[in-house]
């Protein structure tokens, strides 16, 4: 049986049934109250922990220090020290004090504030504060938002951003500034830095030196190469290649010229040609328009030739109802087309092959001829039709000496009427 679950004898000794007295007689130790809650204590040699640091002293308090004696050492524990309450006003002005004396900017520097804080607080019955803890409850300050509605700045927080702003002057710090930013927020985050060219001054490399011994031996070198048959050879045929060149080149540059001269006559012909061919088919329009077939001096229509021997080609020529199909083209490539009547037709489709024979009346009525009295001069005027009857008017013209008759009758028989065109009128 196990020595340590046999029960304790009945008896009146308190160290064999007060339990606190048996836990010490063991090594053990009694659990610490914390906050209201019981926390047991850890043991010494379970498992790793953190060292027990001591309270560093700098440089500017080693003086105090070594007065004072030597400096205690003091653990670090979790949470808030036992005892330690809320900041009071004076605990922040005097906090706000020393940060602004010190203007601390990294650990050694919240060093120095506590360890003047702590000798303060003792002095005062204060608790004592950690370096961090103050450091916390600066950066509080520093980070507390304006109430809303129309609340008033606390003094503390005013003056803690004024400290802040000495210590950012101290060390050379500010804030970033987001405008420049904000401005760039649609641009890319890659921005291309030209480089900066500056002027680099070069010299010219000099020769380097010949010496008199190769001198002599250089020059006859060049004699023979300049001398040499090959080398004067190809010398020549050089220069023959670039005379034959020149002539080549003179030669068509004047065949050139001459091709220039004869384009330019040919233009000119080509001109010639079209005025001439425009004014064929204006005469032929106006003959055809005032009635070509009568002589122009005498006033009588001309003798009709015959199509037996006429081998024109008139397999292109549209006729419609009495109506020639004119088409004319223009250097620059536009086109016009217009229709003509022709007066010598009966209003009726016309097939100008040059097989066929075919007999047509003239188109000029017999003028009928009466003798007038002297001094009355009668204007000539077409007779009737002996034509049949055409769903088509039809159209007659009489050339008598300066004048011009032309009579158009209407379709189905209708009254002609006649037009007369003199220089007098």
């Amino acid at each position: 049986l196990d020595p340590a679950l046999r029960p304790l004898p009945t008896g009146d000794d308190r160290d064999l049934t007060n339990p606190l007295t048996i836990a010490h007689a063991r090594g053990l130790k009694p659990a610490e109250k914390v906050a209201g809650r019981r926390k047991k204590a850890r043991a010494a040699s379970k498992g790793k922990r953190k060292a027990h640091s001591v309270s560093s002293s700098d440089s500017e308090d080693s003086e105090s220090s070594e007065s004072e004696g030597k400096a205690e050492v003091t653990s670090k524990g979790r949470g808030r020290p036992a005892g330690a309450g809320n900041y009071t006003k004076p605990d922040v002005g005097k906090l706000l004090d020393l940060i602004e004396k010190a203007k601390p900017a990294g650990a050694k520097g919240w060093g120095r504030v506590a360890k003047r804080y702590n000798k303060w607080a003792a002095k005062f019955r204060r608790p004592q504060r950690e370096p961090k803890a103050l450091e916390n409850k600066y950066k509080t300050l520093l980070r507390t938002k304006k109430p809303t509605g129309d609340a008033e700045c606390p003094p503390e927080i005013k003056r803690a951003h004024q400290i802040e702003q000495l210590i950012n002057d101290k060390v050379g710090t500010r804030g970033l500034s987001d405008d420049s930013l904000s401005e760039n927020n649609g641009a890319s985050d890659v921005q291309i830095v030209e480089p900066v060219r500056t002027a680099v001054t070069r010299r010219a490399a000099s020769p380097p030196l010949r010496s008199r011994r190769t001198t002599g031996a250089d020059l006859l070198t060049t004699f023979n190469r300049a001398f040499d048959p090959i080398t004067q050879q190809a010398r020549e045929d050089a220069r023959s290649q670039r005379s034959f060149e020149t002539a080549q080149l003179l030669a068509a540059t004047q065949q050139l010229d001459v091709l220039r001269v004869e384009n330019s006559a040919l233009k000119d012909q080509i001109n010639d040609l079209k005025r001439a061919l425009d004014r064929g088919e204006f005469q032929l329009q106006l003959a055809r328009v005032t009635g070509g077939s009568l002589d122009n001096e005498r006033g009588r229509p001309h003798c009709r030739r015959s199509y037996r021997n006429d081998t024109r080609d008139y397999s292109g020529l549209q006729r419609v109802q009495g109506k020639i199909r004119c088409e004319k083209r223009y250097p620059d490539g536009g086109a016009m087309t217009y229709w003509v009547t022709d007066a010598s037709s009966d209003a009726s489709d016309f097939d100008y092959r040059p097989t066929k024979i075919r007999r047509t009346r003239s188109p000029v009525a017999k003028q009928d001829i009466s003798p007038s009295t002297p001094g009355h001069r009668h204007t000539p005027t077409p007779g009737p039709s002996r034509r049949r009857l055409s769903d088509n008017p039809t159209s007659s013209s009489t050339l008598n000496n300066d004048r011009v008759e032309v009579t158009w009758t209407p379709r189905r028989g209708g009254d002609s009427v006649t037009y007369v065109v003199s220089p007098q009128m």
